[in-house]
């Protein structure tokens, strides 16, 4: 499931940040009541097995073959599914504080808890292509497409709705401009190739509505390439590579097979076999497509289920379009399940930071780039040296963007301060991440610490502060606190002699 970092280079920076296509590895807690109460990860593990059993569910009520699943083939792959959570070896060398294993006091590895979700619902797809051998589903190319009227209004209605992040007005504009597109199709083909094909290759000609497109004009303006990436092997009733193709050849859409025969469009096979776009499972030539995407400034437009989810870290400008699937996606993107957006993501940037505690969610993200600190420094510095910045940022410490603009806004003087502080990341030689804040106190700078505690309930460290300030005439310029207490019984839950 894991390919080795170099082949992601080219697409990214995974230097000092791990790519994880999902939530997160399944053998840690996400939910975080679970960190707080000490009995509530078994309801989370229960989850994990929902999510797993619904999304085999799915494949079997999704199976393009119209002779039925025999009953033997169906309790089979349930009990394969069953089996992947039971599958162990050995023991794990480090535990973890917020670790399945740890809750369960003991050591041992799961096999599934080093994929997220995402990865294992690959797993699960490979268990039913052995067993029921599913056909190339063709069901999503029967239905027709809506009569084009507006574009924002289509967008809007792919998405459910009302959209809780908004940024049409971007992707629209970059739909004009003439860079090549990496596109993930999701499942409202018809409507998706109209909305992100063919009106951006109209709106690139400069065609009124009555105008029509021709191969001399498409010749004259060398259009940039719009590569359509598709899964060769199936996944419940989405097509496949072939027959997209299959598709396209067939298609009454004049303009659609134009633009595949002058080469403007076509369709770049995946090896993907999980839900979203895992960047590893690409293959090498979809890699190689990608990375000529990057070189050449394109950018991707994710409209498949998950995509925002699993393009995190890509160093390429990209689209997230569609609807929050579940409560745990909702969570992480700071939204409410059911809701649509058009997210507008800058290359190389992680949209959600430290969840289950998240400094920064996807709503966060999309609020603070149409707020005044953004377009302060916009006006500033210029767009490209502010999104180049956070790039920096996102790759080497990892801050929340509203930190990193208002430190390129801060004047010279407070830059200098005797006290500073600044997010770190990496990674461990095993390849976990590991981030924290780092502050530096230069030497000389006359800095008095002093040690304070509560002798009632439990304080925060800003608590602290503020009653700090108000009994001394300094003000505090860093604060930290003490970390665990090693009580007995925590001493035992860790194995420390």
């Amino acid at each position: 499931m894991r390919r080795d970092r170099g082949e992601l280079g080219t697409v990214m920076n995974t230097d000092s940040r791990e790519y994880l296509p999902g939530h997160g590895r399944m053998g840690f807690m996400l939910m975080l009541k679970s960190l707080i109460d000490p009995s509530h990860f078994r309801v989370e593990e229960q989850r994990q097995r929902g999510m797993a059993f619904a999304f085999a569910q799915r494949l079997v009520s999704e199976n393009p073959d119209p002779s039925v699943l025999s009953r033997e083939q169906f309790h089979e792959f349930c009990n394969c599914v069953d089996n992947l959570f039971l599958v162990r070896e050995g023991d794990l060398p480090i535990m973890f504080d917020h670790a399945f294993a740890y809750r369960h006091r003991n050591r041992w590895n799961y096999k599934y808890r080093n994929l997220t979700w995402h990865e294992l619902t690959g797993v699960i797809n490979l268990l039913f292509a052995q067993i029921a051998a599913p056909p190339p589903s063709f069901g999503a190319t029967r239905h027709g497409a809506s009569h084009f009227s507006n574009w924002d209004l289509m967008i809007e209605q792919g998405c459910g709705g009302s959209l809780a992040i908004d940024d049409r007005a971007r992707l629209w504009e970059r739909l004009q401009t003439n860079l090549p597109i990496a596109f993930f199709a999701g499942s409202a083909l018809h409507v998706e190739i109209e909305l992100f094909i063919l009106q951006s290759v109209r709106a690139r000609l400069g065609l009124e509505t009555h105008e029509a497109m021709t191969g001399r004009l498409l010749r004259r303006k060398r259009l940039a390439p719009i590569y359509m990436f598709q899964r060769s092997e199936p996944l419940g009733n989405n097509l496949t590579a072939d027959m997209l193709k299959a598709h396209v050849n067939e298609s009454r859409n004049e303009e659609l097979q134009l633009l595949f025969r002058t080469g403007v469009c076509s369709v770049v096979p995946t090896n993907q076999i999980s839900v979203g776009i895992d960047v590893r499972q690409l293959g090498k030539r979809a890699l190689r497509v990608l990375a000529e995407v990057r070189a050449e400034g394109g950018f991707l437009i994710g409209a498949n289920e998950h995509a925002s989810l699993s393009t995190d870290i890509v160093d390429i400008e990209r689209f997230h379009v569609g609807q929050v699937p579940d409560i745990l996606t909702a969570s992480v993107m700071g939204l409410s399940p059911g809701d649509g957006y058009v997210q507008w993501v800058p290359a190389g940037l992680r949209v959600t930071l430290a969840y289950p505690t998240p400094i920064q969610t996807a709503r966060d993200l999309s609020e603070t780039f149409k707020g005044p600190l953004f377009r302060e420094a916009c006006e500033r510095l210029g767009e490209r040296e502010v999104l180049e910045e956070l790039r920096r940022d996102a790759r080497e410490r990892g801050s929340p963007v509203m930190r990193v603009l208002e430190q390129l806004l801060a004047p010279p003087a407070k830059r200098k301060s005797a006290v500073t502080a600044q997010a770190i990341n990496g990674l461990y030689a095993d390849g976990f991440p590991w981030s924290g804040a780092l502050a530096s106190v230069p030497p000389g700078a006359g800095m008095r610490y002093r040690i304070v505690r509560s002798d009632g309930p439990p304080r925060t460290v800003p608590d602290f502060i503020k009653r700090f300030n108000r009994g001394v005439r300094t003000k505090a310029r860093i604060a930290w606190n003490g970390g665990y207490i090693l009580n007995a019984e925590l001493v035992g839950k860790l194995g420390l002699p």
